[in-house]
């Protein structure tokens, strides 16, 4: 798998996986979502060696989070066809970081902004 170059301004996101696991990646503003799925499983390397990028499914919190009320985001989730929801909503590979966060509201470092999910071993999405 190819490096992923930092396009735009640097910003540091804060993600949570299998509701306990708490780690940060470094992607640029101009990067595609589709980068930053590849910098999250180049991250998280060995345990994400078995499935491809585009398999992670990434929901940014409209509320994020510090790690001491990770409780309050562990069950969150979209049913069915949803895109989006009160809580939460899916981040499209196509679209730039800067969709999400434009650049006069950089994410705040000491917050979780984002839930991975990724495919399970018989190929369900799990938190």
């Amino acid at each position: 798998m190819s490096e992923v170059t930092i396009s735009g301004m640097t910003i540091n996101l804060w993600l949570l996986f299998h509701e306990i696991v708490i780690f940060r990646v470094t992607i640029g503003t101009d990067n595609r979502i589709s980068e930053l799925k590849k910098v999250i499983k180049k991250a998280r390397e060995p345990e994400f060696d078995n499935f491809t990028p585009d398999r992670l499914k990434l929901l940014k919190l409209k509320n994020p989070v510090d790690d001491e009320h990770i409780s309050d985001v562990q069950n969150l989730n979209l049913q069915g066809n949803e895109d989006e929801n009160d809580d939460v909503s899916l981040m499209k590979d196509m679209r730039k970081i800067v969709t999400y966060w434009p650049e006069n509201q950089a994410p705040s470092e000491d917050l979780i902004h984002i839930i991975v999910e990724a495919p399970d071993l018989s190929g369900e999405s799990k938190i």
